[in-house]
């Protein structure tokens, strides 16, 4: 009985090895912030629909799940602030923004390209549409990189792998330089309303996009 089980995981572990081996992967470059990752050609890459959205990717054929990156003025503190403070202002700036519903599921400290990060998990909602995101902020020198997964709730599961490649391909140098043209300070509190806000933005343009093409096909 056991040389049939092993039989089976090779055999899954093979098949898992062709798959990786036949998906395509992309490179995006942001040379201003030392920025490289790369992503499978299932993503389709769409114009940033903010100035400091790096990269939003999508489904090539659906509109979930989505990708994005976007870089905003590191957060002015004289002092660290502790996981669980830094969680409850982004859950705030979700709130902020009208997603009023917006919990957190769970969050931890990563790293990501050497870097200390914070992850967090949230479930929101947008008419009557449950979403799920997931949240990993980088601090860098005087910036931040924000990563954000968007996918519906019933979708987040069998997605979350491609966030997963996704952000285990960044690469940022350990020792971050300034870039060309430094960001404007802004008020700790600035920040995280900007945050909610694109998380909104990207959720309520998806939804635009559907229902103009629900309308266009019916």
């Amino acid at each position: 009985m056991w040389q049939k089980l092993l039989l089976l995981v090779c055999l899954l572990l093979f098949a898992g090895k062709v798959y990786a081996q036949k998906q395509s992967l992309k490179t995006f470059e942001a040379p201003r912030y030392n920025l490289s990752l790369s992503y499978p050609d299932t993503l389709l890459s769409l114009p940033p629909p903010i100035p400091q959205s790096l990269l939003f990717l999508r489904k090539v054929d659906a509109l979930h799940p989505t990708f994005n990156i976007v870089v905003q003025p590191k957060i002015i503190s004289k002092k660290k602030s502790s996981l669980k403070k830094r969680v409850r202002k982004l859950l705030a700036s979700y709130r902020e923004v009208g997603l009023t519903d917006s919990e957190v599921v769970e969050y931890h400290e990563v790293t990501v390209s050497g870097h200390d990060a914070l992850s967090a998990s949230l479930t929101f909602s947008q008419g009557a549409t449950s979403f799920r995101s997931h949240v990993t902020l980088v601090p860098l020198s005087n910036t931040e990189l924000i990563f954000t997964y968007i996918d519906t709730s019933a979708g987040y599961n069998k997605n979350n792998a491609l966030r997963r490649l996704i952000l285990s391909s960044i690469s940022l140098p350990s020792s971050q330089t300034e870039p060309l043209t430094s960001p404007t300070a802004q008020p700790t509190k600035t920040l995280w309303k900007g945050l909610g806000a694109i998380v909104s933005l990207f959720v309520i343009v998806l939804l635009w996009r559907f229902s103009k093409n629900r309308d266009s096909a019916s």
